[in-house]
């Protein structure tokens, strides 16, 4: 595959997250059926798969590549429900994004729970 010229992402996932969102707000069947769509995997909360949002992320990580800027979409108010989720809450404390705002502050959207948790908006 290659990347197409005028948007940066493969012309075949940028296909299947148009098919996807066509269907919308239909809920897909079987969610972890449908194709992976790397960094459009915004498209999954439209169609009723709001947990494979965090693939892009997940696999970036696990791939180690970590940069800050990956993160930035998280902030977006369409994002606030995975931010309501255990799993972003591992993904910042594995980041050291928690332990950075407990000794930096916290940012706008986030506040410690106790000794131990926190909470984002």
């Amino acid at each position: 595959m290659v990347p197409s010229t005028n948007t940066g992402h493969f012309p075949e996932t940028v296909i299947d997250a148009a098919r996807l969102l066509r269907t919308a707000p239909a809920i897909a069947p079987a969610p972890q059926s449908l194709p992976r769509l790397g960094n459009l995997a915004w498209v999954y909360p439209y169609v009723g798969a709001p947990t494979r949002a965090f693939e892009f992320y997940d696999a970036n990580w696990a791939a180690s590549f970590f940069l800050g800027g990956t993160v930035a979409p998280l902030w977006h108010p369409s994002y606030a429900f995975l931010r309501h989720t255990e799993r972003f809450k591992a993904y910042v404390r594995a980041a050291g994004m928690v332990e950075y705002w407990r000794a930096k502050g916290w940012p706008e959207l986030c506040r410690p729970v106790g000794a131990d948790d926190f909470v984002c908006d």
